[in-house]
């Protein structure tokens, strides 16, 4: 996108986008360069079955940690996570 190639900018920021749809900045530049080429967003396909497949599948596949904290880590830890 720098370089002013914002066809070839487009294509990739797609392709990261499907690749890695939980990442909102490619999602940002994506659409900024959509912007900038004056054309409509497409709608990317993320229907919930194909979302729920992979997550079943990284469950799956994941290899089991088992990690424990002392008590007053975990104690601050959840409280960081209750004030969000």
């Amino acid at each position: 996108m720098q370089a002013g190639n914002l066809d070839k900018a487009r294509d990739y920021y797609l392709k990261l986008t499907q690749m890695e749809p939980q990442n909102q900045l490619h999602t940002r530049n994506y659409e900024q360069v959509l912007a900038k080429l004056a054309a409509p967003p497409r709608v990317r396909d993320s229907s919930p079955p194909k979302r729920a497949v992979l997550v079943e599948e990284l469950e799956a596949t994941a290899p089991f940690i088992d990690q424990r904290y002392a008590d007053d880590v975990a104690l601050a830890v959840r409280a960081a996570l209750d004030r969000r």
